[in-house]
């Protein structure tokens, strides 16, 4: 792809400074590896102090040349917590953006108060779960000042960039004024999740991949699996994703439902070893209320595992027919645990959802989101 020559991007990394694991650093991980190679001319902005994989990406091929700026790092206290705001770094944004850069692109939600002449500004925005699922949410600062710094992105920016047609249609639901400047992109697959066999025989466990946010409605499999186990007690659940501010409480509703003994919580382990869990799982238990992207549907697909996902927009999209579908309750889900335990695996069913994965792809991502770029005059 062609791209225009006073392209300049600045990435601000002010999302990734507060982000140690989950799905949004490693997009960025993904888009810094590609623009390493690109002829887009880069500049990154942030404090560096974070070792989530995409900083650390950064750091070890030292920004691949790109021309940084950096913030005075401001790890505890008042100050800390203030500078971490989308308001305040609205504000603080107006002095700090250079004025050759072309095109600002946030890595979360803090945008300029007001747009300079001549900028153009790019807003990835994963979700709307602020809004989908704010009954679940504690209305912290956190939560108002996330709601602000969504709604002033939508205004401010000149293209809202957004990971599902799902996504698409939730943020037009509410600001259906934004509804022209959104563009869809849809994430891609690591390559290391295509290059294990399909393994046939799957080991008697379901799985679950995430973290314990409420919109991902854990307690539901939890429960659901309760009943299941008790008519299957070789089965277990296996559990992978960071959980070290709600161990204890998992422990304890472990125990409560008499599962304590079957279930396997793997915290936060390497990529190969969620591969490896993943091919030899008999099904991966998606429950969410709420997804802007679903990386753990594709990824098993990917590895050449069957797929039980909650029925919502998002995963309809992304899963098409080769997931199997569940209502929000725990007779639905137990009827799919049950199915997978009497039928099986069909291999040609794998086999065209691993080749439907493959159709997401990094390169892809990356170049529509060059386009996006390249769209300004």
């Amino acid at each position: 792809m062609t791209i225009r020559d006073n392209i300049k991007v600045l990435y601000d990394l002010i999302y990734l400074e507060k982000e140690k694991h989950g799905g949004i650093s490693r997009m960025w991980m993904e888009y810094f590896k590609k623009s390493c190679d690109s002829q887009v001319k880069v500049v990154y902005m942030g404090s560096f102090q974070a070792e989530n994989i995409a900083i650390s990406f950064l750091k070890k091929n030292k920004f691949c040349g790109s021309k940084i700026i950096s913030k005075t790092p401001v790890s505890k206290g008042l100050l800390a917590r203030m500078l971490s705001l989308n308001i305040v770094n609205s504000f603080l944004l107006l002095w700090k953006l250079p004025k050759d850069v072309s095109t600002f692109h946030s890595t979360g939600y803090s945008n300029p108060l007001f747009k300079r002449k001549g900028l153009t500004i790019v807003t990835t925005i994963h979700d709307m779960v602020f809004w989908d699922q704010k009954h679940m949410m504690k209305k912290s600062i956190s939560y108002w000042d996330n709601v602000w710094g969504i709604y002033h992105s939508l205004r401010v920016s000149d293209k809202i960039v957004t990971v599902s047609h799902a996504s698409k249609e939730s943020i037009s639901k509410h600001f259906p004024w934004a509804r022209g400047k959104i563009d869809v992109i849809y994430h891609g697959i690591s390559e290391d999740f295509f290059k294990v066999d399909i393994d046939l025989k799957k080991e008697k466990y379901f799985m679950f991949i995430g973290g314990r946010n409420e919109y991902k409605n854990y307690d539901l499999l939890l429960r659901a699996f309760a009943i299941f186990v008790k008519t299957n007690p070789d089965w277990r659940l296996c559990v992978v994703g960071q959980n070290n501010l709600t161990a204890v409480i998992e422990a304890r509703r472990y125990q409560e439902l008499g599962i304590i003994d079957k279930v396997d919580d793997y915290g936060l382990v390497e990529q190969n070893t969620i591969i490896c869990l993943i091919q030899k799982t008999s099904a991966v238990v998606i429950p969410s209320l709420n997804e802007g992207f679903n990386f753990p549907l594709l990824e098993a697909m990917a590895c050449g595992s069957p797929v039980l996902s909650s029925d919502i927009p998002v995963s309809r999209e992304i899963g098409q027919d080769y997931a199997d579908y569940f209502e929000n309750n725990e007779k639905d889900l137990l009827r799919c645990m049950i199915d997978i335990k009497k039928n099986g695996v069909d291999i040609e069913r794998l086999l065209e959802a691993r080749n439907y994965a493959q159709t997401f792809s990094w390169d892809n991502s990356y170049k529509e989101l060059l386009t996006v770029y390249n769209s300004f005059n």
